[in-house]
């Protein structure tokens, strides 16, 4: 996960916190520190892009906190209106609602849950013009670097998320007050349902007492209490106190809390939003409560918490569209191009329906000659089967007589040959065979790829001295092509023998 560095700027110093991410989602903290800072916002701006630079965070994300007093608002309610509405309805009422701002002013704002009319309260900020210049400076330097621009007292919320409270949930319809007490400035903020309606930075008195200081910050509570209640959260009471910052305050503080206000009141160390406790060289930093907001807005990018405002991507209202003579000439060139596509498809689709029309009626004509040669196409069909399947006797006989052993040795005295299916005959003989061992000698000759023969039956007798057998015989005769036939090749190879003739 890239490096965050949180930069916070309190009375000419730069205050930073560089720290990266675990996967358990809490922070580990790398550095923190501050340093002198003094000049015009050109040198300012510089002087953070140099630290971004020597903590090597630039491919990074920073973090800028502006403080709350450079920050203007106004609370007010507005009527039913979309989320894309709400941005342009709110910079027209700010402009009236808030000084000193004009359409170039960075304008943002925190819309509250929508009541039951519809309507909603909205919180609108701006910065000071100084401010203002400040962050557009920042962001011309950044580089690289992913810049928001955030209100140092909204990330404070993070401790009063639901993780960090004891009994793990507040009754409905309650706030939440978080303070954050450092050495030089106290913040304070009001959550309701995770979002801030009031906050407050508070300077402290330099050298005071603990218990000087703790009575101070009892009684600005109690004003920001009281504001509240004349504000337009008014119905919504404050039934919480959440502590963080300088651990030798916090718990005096928490007891002068208690004794004035009917409210629960809980410390909270900034240590748990921590992988692990700091170093020892950033302990004592750490337990100052200076850089509790920057490690809270830091553990709000990890938790990837969308900024409630954010200077640097404020919500703009939608850009309405602008007719121009560009945008006209361009419309024109579309509609000319477009009526030019459509008479060009249309003259091809109506060469197109021509062309249909001229297959259509050679089709007719085509139907009507199949019409006309159907006989004569299923004689030329019948006698193309014949012709195929047709077995040439004159070769057949021819090759069955050099076959069978002449007489006396075999007497053919009956042949009966009869049609068996397509491309096949049969044909049933009977004889006398002398001596018998010719039978087998005719089996053998007679059968090959185009003959199968079977002899059923078998009858022998003595005449005289001579041993002879009577025998049937049945004998399948496939067709061939008659360059099958044994003296077919002869004649074809004296056709084609070298000197020779074809007749």
């Amino acid at each position: 996960m890239p490096r965050i560095l949180a930069v916070n700027l309190d009375a000419g110093k730069l205050r930073y916190v560089l720290a990266d991410g675990e996967r358990s989602g809490q922070l580990k903290l790398l550095s923190l520190g501050d340093r002198a800072l003094a000049g015009s916002a050109v040198e300012t701006a510089a002087g953070i892009r140099s630290l971004v630079s020597e903590l090597k965070c630039e491919r990074g994300r920073l973090l800028l906190l502006v403080s709350r007093g450079s920050v203007d608002s106004a609370t007010f309610r507005l009527p039913p209106a979309t989320e894309e509405e709400l941005p342009e309805l709110v910079r027209n009422v700010a402009l009236r609602e808030i000084p000193a701002i004009n359409d170039a002013t960075l304008l943002d704002f925190i819309a509250y849950p929508a009541e039951e009319d519809g309507g909603q309260t909205v919180s609108g900020m701006s910065l000071v013009p100084e401010a203002q210049q400040l962050v557009e400076e920042v962001l011309k330097s950044s580089g690289k670097t992913a810049v928001k621009i955030l209100v140092s007292t909204h990330p404070l919320r993070r401790f009063a998320a639901a993780d960090m409270l004891l009994d793990a949930e507040l009754p409905v319809g309650t706030s939440t007050m978080v303070i954050c007490v450092g050495g030089e400035f106290a913040e304070l903020t009001v959550v309701l349902q995770g979002l801030p309606h009031t906050s407050r930075r508070i300077r402290l008195a330099a050298g005071g007492s603990a218990e000087e200081l703790c009575r101070f910050l009892g009684a600005e509570i109690q004003r920001t209490v009281l504001a509240v209640r004349g504000s337009a959260f008014a119905a919504i009471p404050i039934t919480r106190f959440m502590l963080t910052g300088n651990k030798e305050l916090l718990p005096e503080l928490q007891q002068l809390l208690d004794a004035h206000f009917d409210a629960t009141t809980q410390i909270v160390s900034v240590d748990s939003l921590l992988a692990a406790p700091p170093s020892s060289e950033m302990a004592d930093a750490v337990g100052a409560g200076d850089h509790c907001g920057l490690i809270a807005a830091v553990s709000e990018e990890l938790q990837q918490i969308r900024a409630v405002v954010d200077f640097a991507s404020p919500r703009k209202p939608v850009a309405k569209a602008r007719f121009s003579a560009k945008l006209v000439v361009a419309v024109l060139a579309g509609l000319l191009f477009v009526g030019a596509t459509f008479w060009t498809v249309r003259a091809d689709f109506v060469a197109l329906d021509e062309e249909q029309q001229r297959l259509q009626e050679r089709l007719g004509e085509l139907n009507e000659l199949l019409s006309d040669t159907e006989e004569r196409r299923q004689l030329s069909a019948y006698l193309s089967s014949w012709e195929k399947n047709r077995i040439s006797w004159p070769d057949e006989l021819r090759d069955l007589t050099s076959r069978i052993p002449s007489s006396p040795a075999v007497v053919i005295e009956q042949l009966t040959v009869s049609p068996a299916g397509s491309g096949s005959a049969v044909a049933t003989f009977r004889g006398v065979a002398t001596p018998p061992e010719q039978i087998s000698a005719l089996e053998n000759r007679l059968r090959d790829d185009w003959h199968s023969i079977r002899i059923p039956g078998l009858r022998e007798q003595q005449v005289g001295r001579k041993l002879t057998a009577s025998f049937q015989a049945t004998l399948t005769i496939r067709r061939r092509d008659t360059s099958d036939y044994e003296f077919a090749p002869q004649d074809a190879a004296a056709a084609t023998a070298p000197g020779g003739t074809s007749k």
